[in-house]
């Protein structure tokens, strides 16, 4: 996601909503917010099914969006959930925080950046990472940036992009 992506309307209102989606199912995501959210509602976290249902075991480290840095929500893999295609996006399996109860609009929450984590992906972002003598076979993608690097390892199947690092 770009720097800065709005994480909720300018105004918040009830039922007002962001939306996280993969590829591949997920069950944890990272949010660095870059302006914490000041309204007084509360955040339901939820997924696609054929229809919207609240996700179980959520644990959500942004407190609403309200916590600075980079923090998680992680959650219980639904087994019935289902792709849908949301603004022209997708075909994708979509999570979404829904204010679900509403005193009073705030600050409008932004973030620096979102990652969904995703079973098959393996990501080396600064120069001390490495992954010395692996095998690596059918993995979603391997992304190597920053200074990390793989040595005497082997890719199959995958997606392998490398951007300002040795591969």
């Amino acid at each position: 996601v770009a720097p800065l992506a709005n994480l909720l309307p300018a105004t918040q209102a009830l039922n007002s909503a962001c939306h996280f989606g993969s590829e591949v199912r997920f069950g944890e995501l990272s949010i660095d917010a870059a302006a914490l959210a000041t309204g007084t509602w509360t955040l339901t976290w939820e997924y696609w099914n054929g229809a919207w249902v609240s996700l179980t075991d959520v644990t959500d480290g942004t407190a609403g969006f309200r916590t600075a840095g980079e923090q998680t929500v992680d959650f219980s893999i639904p087994d019935d959930w289902a792709t849908t295609t949301i603004n022209s996006q997708g075909p994708f399996y979509y999570i979404r925080a829904r204010i679900s109860a509403f005193t009073s609009s705030g600050v409008q929450p932004t973030a620096a950046f979102i990652r969904v984590h995703q079973d098959g992906l393996i990501e080396l972002t600064v120069s001390t990472a490495k992954m010395i003598s692996s095998t690596l076979t059918n993995m979603g993608s391997v992304r190597v940036r920053g200074g990390a690097f793989l040595k005497k390892s082997s890719i199959s199947g995958s997606i392998a992009p490398a951007k300002h690092a040795a591969v």
